[in-house]
Formats: structure tokens, C-alpha cells, sequence
């Protein structure tokens, strides 16, 4: 009950925000706090607070007006509760491979988020994988203001260039391409959020592609996906939730305030809170397990 409830008032939210499933394929969830996971179908619009999980070699593709989000196999995200306007999309990516087409405008509006860096734009079309130890945007138009959190490093990436953040083998910001951006040092900033092993679906028993690449192997995906065929990208398996350091000295580039799923306030994604405040997009997994559904 609490599941359906929570989701007949999801549209009048969502409209202000603009972003529909245009189409998925394959299972594909959608969940929020106090609500168990369920079936994303295309036609429905996506409240801020709610995260879009693809299972094994599902598929979806998210869209407001021009503007796209192709979301790859064994990914999670949602949009920003808190941090999300009419004028400003914030992404908070945990794992899995993106690809956002956004269009330009005078200010920057459009940011994902992941537990190693953050990406801002103006508009552009740009790839960006997450695993347990990494992030990676490789630019395919346009311009993305690269920020990585543990080093403080910063970078413009331009179209044919890359950026990639892997604190665990080395500190700042790994740039590449025929010319390679210029990385500008800076203060160290802490996450918006961080990724505890919380499940928010059930695993996948479908192997992973081992030579599924970024960059060519997505756009592949997302253009044989959009003509009605298959396609694949490839990811890792952790689940987010989003940290409220609205009391720390630290803040995340130019992504605005910070919301938490911990002792004052609601998280955007990821497990349960802490005291006072309840976490995102966490909550059980569920629906079938159907990887073979074609919802379009």
C-alpha cells in the first residue's frame, strides 16, 4: 500500500523535474525509501529520490524533451531529491555505465555525482562509468568541468579526452587523449555520498562482457538500443546513499548543498539513515526476475 501511495502522487513531482522513462528493457527498478522495488515501465516520469536500477543485461533510456540519459547494464542512479531544481539536474551515480545528452545553456545545469568525482556541464555528450574504485568521463561533445574529491584536482575535458579518479592505485586526476587536458590542483572535498554494500536489487546471474569498453562500447549500445536492438555496457556492484555534510566544513565543487541520509535529514539514495532521517532510494528488492521483458 505504502509503495502505491508514495507512487500516485509521483507525477505532479516529477513533472517539475521533466526526466520520463522513455523505455526500458529487461528488468529494470525503480525504488525509494518505504518502498519495495518495482518494474520501471516506459511512460513513467522519475521523482527525485528515486533510483533507476538496471539488472543483468537490462537497459533503459531516460529522456526530458531532447535531452537523454542512457543508462547501461548493472547500473544505479537517481536524481538528487535535494538537490535537483527546475534549472539543475544532479545525478548520484553508484555504479554501472551513463551516457548523458544534454543541451547547452548559459550556466551549467546538469551534474553526476559519484563517490570519487564530481562532472559539471553546460551541455554536452559524455560517457561516465563507476566501479568499487573508479570513475571514468570520456567526452564525446562539448565541455565537462572534471572535479575529483580526493585530491582536489581539477580538469575541463573536452571532446575526445578523458578523465578517470582511482584514489585506491594513485592520488589526483588520470587525463588522456590526443591532447590531454590540464589538470589544475586543489583542495581536497569530501563525497556527497558514499557507498555502503547495501543491495537494492537481487544480483544478476548474467556474466559480464569482459571486453565491453567505455566510450565506443556504450555509444554502441545506446544506438543499436534506440533502433530496437540489443547492446550491452558493462559495471560493478555496489549501491549508494547520499551523506548530509551540510555541517562539515567540506562541500562538493559546484554542486550546491550536500544531503545526507544520516543523523539530521533524508538521504537521496542507498540504504537506511540514521537517527532522525531515512535513507533514499535504499528499501528491499523485489519484483520478478525476468531479464527477457521488452517494455517499450
Amino acid at each position: 500500500m505504502l509503495a502505491v501511495a508514495l507512487f500516485t502522487f509521483a507525477p505532479s513531482m516529477a513533472l517539475a523535474n521533466g526526466w520520463v522513462v522513455k523505455k526500458a528493457t529487461g528488468t529494470v527498478y525503480l525504488v525509494a525509501p518505504g518502498v519495495k522495488a518495482f518494474r520501471a515501465k516506459s511512460g513513467m516520469p522519475l521523482q527525485p529520490g528515486y533510483t533507476v536500477a538496471t539488472k543483468g543485461r537490462s537497459r533503459a533510456l531516460i529522456a526530458r524533451g531532447a535531452e537523454t540519459i542512457f543508462v547501461g547494464q548493472n547500473t544505479k542512479f537517481a536524481i538528487s531529491k535535494y538537490r535537483s531544481t527546475a534549472r539543475k539536474t544532479t545525478l548520484l551515480q553508484t555504479e554501472g555505465q551513463l551516457q548523458v545528452d544534454v543541451q547547452k545553456r548559459a550556466r551549467p545545469h546538469f551534474t553526476v555525482e559519484t563517490p570519487f568525482l564530481a562532472a559539471i556541464v553546460k551541455g554536452t555528450k559524455f560517457d561516465i562509468r563507476v566501479d568499487r574504485q573508479s570513475t571514468t568521463v570520456q567526452v564525446e561533445r562539448g565541455l565537462v568541468s572534471v572535479n575529483d574529491f580526493s585530491s582536489g584536482d581539477r580538469a575541463n575535458v573536452g571532446a575526445g579526452q578523458s578523465a578517470a579518479s582511482r584514489p585506491s592505485q594513485s592520488v589526483g586526476l588520470q587525463v588522456g587523449g590526443r591532447t590531454k587536458p590540464t589538470v589544475v590542483p586543489g583542495k581536497p572535498k569530501a563525497p556527497a555520498f558514499q557507498t555502503p554494500q547495501i543491495p537494492i536489487i537481487p544480483q544478476a546471474s548474467v556474466p559480464q562482457n569482459p571486453q565491453a569498453t567505455l566510450g565506443g562500447s556504450l555509444a554502441s549500445s545506446r544506438n543499436s538500443y534506440e533502433r530496437g536492438n540489443g547492446g550491452d555496457s558493462s559495471s560493478s556492484r555496489n549501491s549508494g546513499s547520499e551523506r548530509d555534510n551540510r555541517s562539515s566544513s567540506a562541500s562538493v565543487s559546484s554542486s550546491g548543498g550536500n544531503s545526507t541520509g544520516g543523523t539530521s535529514g533524508s538521504g537521496d539514495t542507498g540504504g537506511s539513515g540514521g537517527s532522525g532521517g531515512s535513507g533514499g532510494s535504499g528499501g528491499s528488492g523485489g519484483g520478478d526476475d525476468d531479464d527477457d521483458d521488452d517494455d517499450d
